[in-house]
């Protein structure tokens, strides 16, 4: 069972949630974790092609519009995992090589600022804006308490 604490007004220090409130991005130990709760046709397509052995690119960057996040800092690999009786799917990348870029990505989210993150494969992609004033609906915190 994936347990994260959550409090109706605020979210854990490491823990950012998307602007869709369904999904959310976790960074903790080296490893930035992205969890969604929802079907969402991109996150899901690439999932299935991590799965596949694929590799995906990462990108941060300051939410200046639409579209994928501005700064590139790598391929990866990530660990897909399954959690919550299988309705949370997560992508987890080993950032723990960039310790100054994740700081400073989670500096400029612990001031307020609204922060983009991205994942693609060169086709499709995914992103995700991060912000401390956004929040899981109930309907994600619901599925974060179904057991594994």
């Amino acid at each position: 069972m994936l347990m994260l604490t959550f409090y109706q007004t605020s979210v854990v220090a490491d823990t950012w949630v998307d602007e869709d409130g369904n999904t959310f991005i976790v960074i903790e130990n080296g490893v930035l974790s992205i969890y969604s709760t929802n079907s969402f046709y991109y996150f899901d397509e690439l999932f299935t092609d991590v799965r596949k052995g694929a590799e995906l690119r990462l990108c941060l960057g300051i939410k200046t519009g639409t579209g994928m996040a501005s700064d590139c800092i790598g391929q990866y690999t990530p660990v897909p995992g399954f959690n919550n009786a299988g309705k949370t799917r997560s992508l987890h990348f080993d950032v723990g090589h960039l310790p100054f870029i994740m700081k400073a990505f989670e500096g400029y989210l612990s001031k307020g600022e609204t922060m983009k993150l991205s994942i693609d494969n060169s086709d499709l992609f995914s992103a995700y804006s991060l912000n401390t004033n956004y929040r899981l609906k109930n309907e994600a915190l619901d599925i974060l308490e179904l057991s594994d």
